[in-house]
């Protein structure tokens, strides 16, 4: 007589635990992600919205200074906004104070945008281990017949280990009594790359300004 298959039976909790790994594994694939936290907006502010500004990022390095402008004014062309990235009137180091000034006289900017890191922070948290139930076939040779039982497998837990990069944007007018008008901090989890995290900030940033009336554009 050929050997008969007991009908196997998906528990709930082996189903759970299964959707919960593919889950952790879809969200690890991910990559970093930015959040803007912690913004402000001067309330007396309520002059028109800006419509060509200077960008500023503070980066010493010639070449990610480049980048980071150059993304930051991207994304503002892309909700039509006016800019010009500080690189292309000053190609040399970071402008000082007063070359800002003066090249915002020059080219009539109604606003200064300034992005610098506030730094890296690592963070350290426990990840306590936990238990799940899987299934396994066997055979019973007396009655000749295959079976699913299930057994626990433990699972041990772990220290994960993250990196937030925080990043401050200050928004300056220039017209008459010049002052901040707005804030914001991102806190970019697990950062990849300089160019990514930019482009992530970026994206928070530029619609934000658009939408509290800080940057005239078209709103998203």
């Amino acid at each position: 007589m050929l050997p008969q298959f007991a009908v196997p039976m998906i528990r709930p909790r082996f189903a759970l635990a299964v959707l919960a790994g593919a889950l952790v594994t879809g969200l690890a694939g991910c990559g970093s992600q930015t959040s803007l936290t912690n913004m402000w907006r001067d309330p007396t502010f309520s002059s028109p919205p800006m419509t060509k500004v200077l960008v500023i990022a503070v980066k010493r390095d010639p070449a990610l200074r480049r980048i980071w402008e150059d993304g930051m004014s991207h994304e503002m062309d892309e909700h039509g906004v006016r800019s010009i990235p500080s690189y292309q009137l000053f190609p040399g180091d970071l402008p000082d104070t007063q070359q800002v000034i003066e090249g915002v006289r020059s080219q009539g900017f109604d606003g200064v945008v300034i992005t610098h890191s506030l730094g890296t922070e690592v963070s350290q948290h426990y990840v306590p281990g936990y238990v799940t139930t899987a299934p396994a076939m066997g055979y019973d040779p007396w009655y000749g017949v295959y079976y699913t039982y299930y057994h626990h497998i433990y699972e041990p837990g772990y220290v994960e280990t993250e990196q937030v990069a925080r990043y401050a944007t200050e928004v300056y007018t220039t017209g008459y009594q010049s002052r901040l008008v707005w804030t914001g901090t991102t806190e970019s989890l697990d950062p990849h790359s300089s160019a990514s995290v930019n482009r992530q900030i970026s994206d928070k940033i530029v619609p934000e300004l658009v939408h509290v009336g800080v940057l005239a554009g078209r709103k998203t």
